[in-house]
């Protein structure tokens, strides 16, 4: 990764989607320990599901695989982050398990959100609650801290993955690719700030 050499630097680091608004002040609570290591949202479509109903990759193919009887929670993919070495870990173990599913003419169910699953399976990490991926128009039981908006409300999806701005369909990029591009331009505009 291009960039990591410089997120080094910093004792943290995050990713957001495109499409997230802050609507309350986010403070320490989302930095985990060292021990935690990880950061991570409960998904807000799962929150009150039990393990047999999460959406984990159930493809032994894909090396986003969990079995049934494995997990007892589901991330969400739009909001995660941590300490900088276990986050760069994460981003790079998960780099390589998509291009090794890839390399197989594999992609898992929900693509890069089956590997971070997957990932944080058997690792320690925290878990914040779906307030901080609250769904646009959603009645879910949490506050609003972090809200996802509807991608339709902001071009559609395919708009928002096009760096021209027109809605011609861009294809999807592999989750470490949005992230070396997302951290790349988060550097240059800390680079020129200060």
């Amino acid at each position: 990764m291009r960039v990591e050499k410089q997120l080094r630097d910093f004792d943290y680091v995050f990713f957001f989607n495109a499409n997230v608004q802050f609507q309350a002040p986010v403070g320490e609570e989302i930095l985990p320990t060292p021990e935690e290591g990880l950061l991570v949202v409960q998904h807000p479509g799962y929150y009150a599901s039990v393990p047999c109903e999460l959406p984990y990759d159930r493809n032994p193919r894909s090396l986003a695989f969990i079995p049934f009887g494995k997990g007892c929670i589901y991330a969400m993919g739009g909001v995660n982050g941590g300490c900088t070495e276990a986050y760069l870990d994460l981003i790079n173990d998960l780099a390589w398990a998509v291009d090794k599913d890839l390399e197989r003419d594999v992609i898992a169910l929900w693509h890069d959100e089956s590997h971070l699953n997957k990932y944080i399976l058997n690792r320690k990490f925290k878990m914040l609650p779906p307030s901080y991926g609250f769904p646009e128009n959603s009645s879910i039981p949490y506050d609003n801290i972090i809200t996802i908006v509807d991608k339709n409300n902001l071009g559609g999806h395919d708009f928002l993955r096009n760096a021209k701005g027109t809605l011609t369909p861009a294809p999807r990029l592999p989750f470490w690719v949005r992230v070396r591009r997302k951290m790349h331009r988060l550097i240059k505009k800390l680079i020129r700030k200060y």
